[in-house]
């Protein structure tokens, strides 16, 4: 289980490797059973949490400003045009974070970037092989139907 807050001044620069973490399954897997995942969003920190908070997936306080956080070039790599802090004006270290923002609920169930390792669990892909994809496609029904979940 993997909590992202994904920020940057635009669209080439994602300061995520900033606000990530994982968390394991204690003495079982995430595929055993429902589970409940939860997310406190105050004007002072954000919270994710799988089944309890006390079992917390990612934490961040807003004490410090994230244009700090996210160590950005000078300029932007593909543009040359210099960077300049968009949340500078608001005063605020929770800036982007102190106001609505989107939630994305993914469930990965494929990739080739050896996030799901070969030959376990069923995995009906091989990561090198050249038809990986349509492996994936062609195996969906019996793949995916251990991903149940609801909101």
């Amino acid at each position: 289980m993997r909590s992202t807050l994904h920020w940057g001044p635009d669209a080439h620069e994602d300061g995520y490797l900033h606000s990530t973490n994982t968390a394991n399954a204690l003495h079982t897997t995430y595929a055993e059973g429902f589970h409940t995942y939860g997310l406190e969003w105050s004007s002072k920190y954000l919270l994710t949490w799988v089944d309890s908070r006390l079992d917390q997936v990612y934490y961040t306080n807003f004490n410090a400003p994230f244009w700090s956080r996210g160590d950005f070039p000078a300029a932007d790599p593909y543009t040359g045009q210099a960077l300049v802090n968009p949340w500078g004006a608001t005063g605020s270290d929770a800036t982007p974070f102190d106001q609505d923002f989107y939630l994305i609920l993914n469930v990965a169930v494929g990739s080739t970037n050896g996030y799901f390792a070969d030959g376990v669990a069923g995995k009906p892909w091989v990561d090198e092989s050249v038809t990986a994809k349509r492996d994936f496609w062609n195996a969906q029904k019996e793949y995916v139907s251990l991903l149940t979940f609801s909101l």
